[in-house]
């Protein structure tokens, strides 16, 4: 936690450690979690199984109001996005998702058969969207590019502990960190 760490100090012994560990791991989100946002049931249940098989967890919305309630409840680490969705876009998903306090910095992978859909989510970049991917999916381009984004986002998870417990290997671990984050710009 670097220059933080005594503030935290306190919060965990004024909260109690168990209530400080719950409300750290629902600020952090689910680490191992991925958010499947597909209106069509099949790919949707492809890419769930393609998901898990890597040792993932995953929770599924049809639509992108679903979606929105499940980012708000879960905190997925990352989110794979269809553009054409009924009802609310995904490109106007990625516009509420901007709006809302810590649901902007989850990763997003757009998915797109539409080849101008997909041109318009570049510019949400804001959002999140990390990484786009088209029609018909092949497995390993999907897990590729999960792996790719969320590392980060693991190792965030990871720091954020090791800091807690250890001042100096905890700001070792933030340079390194910001390194990683500069290599991946």
């Amino acid at each position: 936690w670097g220059p933080c760490a005594p503030v935290m100090a306190r919060r965990r012994e004024r909260d109690g450690s168990e209530r400080f560990e719950r409300r750290e791991a629902q600020r952090r989100g689910n680490a191992r979690l991925i958010l499947i946002v597909e209106d069509d049931a099949d790919c949707r249940d492809a890419l769930a199984g393609v998901v898990r098989a890597e040792g993932y967890d995953v929770a599924c919305a049809r639509d992108a109001r679903e979606a929105l309630a499940l980012l708000e409840s879960e905190r997925p680490s990352l989110v794979l996005l269809d553009l054409v969705l009924p009802g609310m876009s995904g490109l106007e998903l990625l516009a509420e998702k901007a709006t809302r306090p810590g649901l902007a910095v989850i990763p997003t992978i757009v998915i797109s058969g539409d080849r101008d859909a997909s041109g318009d989510a570049r510019a949400l970049v804001g959002a999140g969207v990390v990484d786009e991917l088209k029609k018909p999916l092949e497995p390993w381009d999907v897990l590729w590019s999960i792996a790719r984004h969320s590392a980060v986002h693991d190792v965030d998870a990871h720091a954020l502990r090791v800091a807690r417990h250890r001042g100096e290997l905890g700001r070792r671990v933030g340079d390194a960190l910001a390194r990683v984050r500069e290599s991946n710009a």
